[in-house]
């Protein structure tokens, strides 16, 4: 279920988004900026409420204060610095992304995401594996921080937009530049249509406008815990993820999930 972030956040309609210093790696160096101007791109066309604000701050470890949003580029074991929080085991080769959301259960609220794209994310080609062009990995980003909104699993799109549920690869022609993201839509010339450039579903819209309305609601105060986010009663985990397989492969939509555990408070 989507979930929103603490009132203080919501009417501040800003996300301050933190990259660590493995996106400065060659895979990903740059288009973290660039998924960030989408994204505000994307917000402007469609209304959304909110935007993101790059920062070189990173978020605090106790939950508060910092950047709101943090973002890694992954492979191998993921530890977040949470009490009851569970090591998840993420590929750094598959197209996929995660992204964990922290609320406190005491008023159910978002107060941090934390965001992870595989390092190197490979396609599978006739002759073996190569990287996936720099378009579909700047497209898994910015799904990412679509889940940053506040939206979950069940907010997913079946075809047509960036937060489709179930995406695939169309691979270049002329090699990884020319990579999309399959929309699962096909234009007049019959041919598939892919992103980029995004597309976002009125539907995907909408899901994230609820989250960030634009009257003024009254700030909740006096929280000072934090868990993984979960079920309404905060009592498991819950992690987003979703992966992307090359049109050549075809295969079924594998979703990784972390395993589910009681939740747990931190002070």
């Amino acid at each position: 279920m989507a979930r929103q972030w603490t009132d203080q956040i919501v009417q501040r309609h800003q996300l301050r988004v933190y990259a660590d210093a493995s996106m400065n790696g060659p895979n990903w160096r740059g288009l973290f900026s660039q998924a960030i101007s989408e994204f505000n791109q994307l917000s402007s066309q469609k209304s959304l409420g909110v935007t993101l604000l790059a920062t070189s701050q990173a978020p605090a470890p106790s939950g508060r204060g910092g950047a709101d949003v943090s973002v890694s580029a992954a492979n191998g074991e993921i530890t977040l610095p949470y009490e009851g929080s569970r090591p998840v085991q993420f590929d750094g080769e598959r197209l996929h992304g995660l992204t964990r959301q922290v609320h406190d259960p005491d008023i159910n609220r978002i107060i941090k995401c934390h965001v992870f794209v595989p390092t190197n994310p490979q396609v599978q080609m006739p002759r073996g594996k190569r990287l996936v062009g720099p378009g579909v990995r700047m497209t898994i980003l910015v799904h990412e921080l679509v889940h940053c909104c506040g939206l979950s699993n069940s907010e997913h799109t079946n075809s047509g937009d960036l937060f489709i549920a179930n995406p695939s690869v169309l691979l270049g022609s002329n090699g990884a530049a020319g990579d999309r993201v399959d929309l699962g839509t096909y234009g007049d010339d019959n041919l598939p249509q892919g992103m980029p450039p995004l597309v976002m579903l009125e539907r995907t819209a909408q899901h994230i406008r609820r989250l960030w309305p634009t009257s003024s609601r009254r700030p909740n105060t006096g929280a000072r815990k934090a868990t993984l986010a979960g079920p309404p009663r905060g009592t498991q985990f819950a992690s987003v993820d979703h992966t992307a397989r090359s049109t050549r492969e075809r295969r079924a939509f594998d979703r990784a999930r972390s395993p589910q555990q009681p939740g747990r408070r931190v002070s």
